[in-house]
This record gives C-alpha cells, structure tokens and sequence, in this order.
C-alpha cells in the first residue's frame, strides 16, 4: 500500500482494540452457523443544552463590547464556494471572500498569519488541519470577539472541546457536526447476515468483538466474494473512542495502548483477506459502493449522501458503531490581525448560534451544532429518508454526538495520525519484524520532523 494513500485521508484521531489477534489463523476454520449476540436497545439520549460552559474543564476570559474599525473590509479565506454559499444565505453582513484552492490553501494561510500581510479576518478549516490554528498563536478567542460561552450553550460538548486551546479556551466555531455511524447495504445485510433492519443488524456492530466475528462471518458466508469493509482504514476514526491520552505528553511522544492494538487489528484484517485492502476515497473504494461486495461503510451524513450518488439505487441503513468518532466539521476562526471584530462575531452567531437559520439548515440534510434543534428532529416523520427505506437516521447520530470526547486532539494530530498509519501500512505488509519495531520507527519520524 503506498504511503501517499495513507496519507491523504487519515483525519484527526485514533483507535483501540486487539480482537482480530485472534482471527489472525485460517479464516476457513471459522464456523459460518454464527448467532448474532443479543443486545439490549439502543435507546436514543434527548439531547440536554450544556445551558452554561463548565469553568472547570473550559476557560472563560472577559468579555468586553467589540467594535469594526471605521471604513473597514472583512475578508474572509476559504478554499470551497459551500461556505461562501452559507454565507450568502444566512448572514447579511458584508464580506469579501478570497476563494483559495485547496492544494496551496494551507500554505497561503500559514504565510497570510505568519506576516499579518493581507491576513484574513475570518477563515474556515477543514478538521484534519483546524487543530494547527486552534492551538497557535495566530487565532483569537471568541471571547475576544464578544462572544460569551453562555450563547453557547445549545452546542454539543465535544464541539467546544475541540475548539479549545492548549489553556482551554474556545478559538473556533462550528455550525455542523459529523458524528458518525455504521451505514450498511442492506441488501448485502440480508445476503450474509439474514437480516436487513436496523434493529436487527444492530448487534453485529455493537462491539470490538462483535465486529471481528462480522468480518468472518461475512467473508464466510458470501464465500469470499463480501468484504465487511472496503478496507481497514475504514475502521480508523471509530477506534478513537478508545484512546485515553494524547499524543503527546508533558511534550514526550506518547502511544496509547490503543495504537499498539491498532496493529494487531490491521494485521488481521490483512493476513484474513477480511477487507479489499482499499483507501478511502480512492476509485476502488468508492467503486465498492454500488457492486454489492461490501457491507458497510463508516462516517457522517455526508458519506451516506456519497453512497446514494455512486449507488442511487441501492437500499442501506445505519446503525451505532462500536465506538463514537467524527468525520468532517468546518471551522470558523478569526485570526489575530482581524480588525472587523464585530462583523466577523455576528457572521458566527448568523451561521453557528441562530435557531432559525440551524433548523433550516437541518432542513437540508445537516447535523447541525444545537441539542435543542436535533432534539426536535431525532422522533419527527419529516425525517425519515427515503434512500434509507424510510429510517430516520438523526437519533443514531445524535446518540454518537453526545458520546465524542474530543479532549486529547493535539496541535499536530493529523500528522501524528498520518505518520502512524504509514506505518501499519508497511507492519502488515512484512516491512518489520515486531510491533516494537513499527514503533521505534514511528518514534524517530515523528521526531524528526518536530512533531515532538
């Protein structure tokens, strides 16, 4: 598996589990006469606004009255038209956007920031890169900008998490959420498991060990021809759940236990033939979408949007994953030479802290940043979707929004998270000869390239 493919998606945070140490011998020996565990419903958590910031986990500084300096222009860098479009849509103050393509939009930030020449005022980034911006020097607190915590209450609790600085104070704001979930075929569901509902398909996810028994199963009853997953990598972001530290502590490399097992879960997964060893979003694993070889897929609404483009067709559903993880968010953050303070705060209280504007958003197939407005849309009929046979899906997203713990998200995460992933690329195809090896190495990159 090339390096370069590892590289281009692996997003934000990272995994536990060690289950598949066990599935790493002949898969033929496994019997296809398996029952799927019992399991209690899932019920779905009402969502409860935080109603105030707790000052023991986040820092709240003064906030003072913010005012535009006279005859000013807030720019604002972005590197898609979808934002400018909110943009258009919900806020009436007035902007200038420099739209950036995306392949130079990190570097053309990085020098704007680093020299206050032609900085932005406001500027959107995507999550696997928004931790570098959060936890620097160049972004303002939204304190800074008059807004107080309390406006913030309605927002779910892993969203202010993220947005906190090393001193835990909020430096960014997001209008949508990407919890995500098991999205499965259920054709392919009724194929390989002989069942297709939701409730029904459920206990085949619900745990670690569940799943390993789901990756053999499959593969044993379609004969080799049905994957579980497209590819291992598929797995990455729900593993996250599992961690309990950082990368990094008291500015030593630290790996998880988690990671460690991470290998193992890779490396049985590899060894079994139990995935069709795809990157995702390369042509192969979108390709997987629409032949009836894979049965589930895993992230946000967005992805089950994407399935219903490459397979328009088709009949799939969506369960809780064995643990919570996110895929996705967009975040607004001002940078320290913004002089349009005021502007730049209401165009955050237009897209993100505006009940109207969110429920009409939410009208648009987003998982928006309010408890009080998903609340009312997790029981409603209005809801369901039709690509989902009618299933409505908010309550299972919900329920993983309420549960993300985004605590231990470092300045550099995705370069931690894309280093590591090269290296269970080359572990599972032979490049080491033990975990402990695999690790020294990730340990001198990772130095190397100032990340510790």
């Amino acid at each position: 598996m090339e390096r370069r493919k590892l590289r281009a998606w692996a997003l934000l945070l990272t995994f536990v589990c060690s289950w598949l140490s066990a599935c790493n011998g002949n898969v033929e020996e496994t019997t296809s006469e398996w029952t799927a565990p019992s399991v209690t419903p899932h019920p779905t958590q009402t969502p409860t606004p935080t109603v105030y910031v707790d000052p023991d986990l986040l820092v709240e500084l003064d906030v003072e009255e913010v005012e535009d300096e006279e005859d000013g222009t807030l720019t604002v860098y972005t590197w898609t038209n979808t934002f400018t479009n909110l943009l258009n849509e919900y806020t009436d103050v007035d902007f200038e956007v420099e739209l950036i393509d995306i392949n130079t939009y990190s570097t053309r930030l990085d020098q704007a920031l680093a020299s206050g020449e032609d900085a932005p005022d406001l500027f959107v980034c995507e999550g696997n890169i928004a931790s570098r911006y959060i936890h620097s020097d160049n972004t303002l607190p939204l304190n800074d900008l008059g807004i107080s915590y309390d406006e913030m209450g309605e927002m779910y609790e892993y969203s202010l998490q993220f947005a906190a600085d090393d001193d835990n104070i909020i430096k960014a704001m997001t209008w949508e959420l990407c919890p995500g979930a098991v999205i499965y075929n259920r054709d392919v569901a009724e194929d390989v498991l002989g069942v297709s509902e939701p409730e029904d398909v459920a206990p085949y996810f619900e745990s670690w060990d569940a799943f390993g028994e789901t990756a053999t199963l499959v593969y044993d009853e379609s004969e080799g021809d049905v994957r579980v997953v497209s590819g291992y990598d598929d797995l990455w972001r729900a593993y996250s759940g599992g961690r309990t530290s950082s990368w990094v502590v008291n500015s030593n490399l630290n790996v998880d236990p988690v990671w460690t097992d991470f290998f193992d879960l890779a490396l049985g997964l590899y060894e079994g033939d139990l995935t069709f060893d795809t990157t995702q979003l390369d042509s192969d694993w979108l390709a997987n979408m629409n032949n009836d070889k894979v049965l589930s897929y895993w992230g946000p609404l967005w992805l089950v949007n994407m399935i219903k483009i490459q397979d328009p067709y088709g009949h799939w559903g969506v369960v809780m994953p064995p643990e919570e993880f996110s895929w996705g968010e967009n975040w607004m953050m001002a940078s320290t030479s913004c002089d349009m303070k005021a502007s730049v705060a209401q165009i955050m209280r237009d897209l993100a802290l505006d009940e109207d504007n969110l429920i009409d958003m939410a009208g648009d197939g987003k998982f928006v940043n309010n408890m009080s407005v998903m609340a009312d849309i997790i029981d409603s009929e209005d809801y369901q979707m039709s690509y989902l046979n009618d299933q409505n899906p908010y309550g299972i997203f919900n329920d993983v929004a309420m549960e993300i713990d985004a605590t231990d998200v470092t300045r550099y995460e995705q370069s931690f998270n894309d280093e590591f992933l090269n290296i269970v690329a080359l572990y599972v195809e032979g490049e080491f000869a033990s975990k402990d090896d695999a690790e020294a190495e990730f340990e001198t990159i990772v130095t190397e390239l100032g990340l510790v």
